[in-house]
């Protein structure tokens, strides 16, 4: 789909703008959020182990909507559609 000079993630029905990404920034909710693995943690293991069974690791996820400018050449998925009526 050949892109529009109207056609930004600042003005599409998926975009929201985020002001904890920065000014102009925001967040395409067309896709889930991406998960992210930020580390590890030790986790008692399950009930029915030994009662003298070390901690296991077991990986922190977390998941959010990667940050995107508002305007610009980075501000296109292809899936732009307008905003809904009531929506700025």
């Amino acid at each position: 789909m050949k892109r529009r000079p109207d056609q930004k993630c600042g003005n599409c029905e998926f975009w929201d703008e985020n002001p904890l990404y920065g000014p102009g920034m925001g967040g395409c909710h067309k896709g889930p959020p991406t998960p992210v693995m930020v580390g590890m943690t030790a986790v008692p293991p399950p009930v029915i182990a030994r009662p003298d069974a070390p901690m296991q690791q077991a990986p922190v996820i977390v998941s959010y909507f990667p940050p995107i400018p508002a305007e610009g050449p980075q501000s296109w998925c292809g899936a732009w559609e307008p905003k809904t009526e009531g929506e700025a």
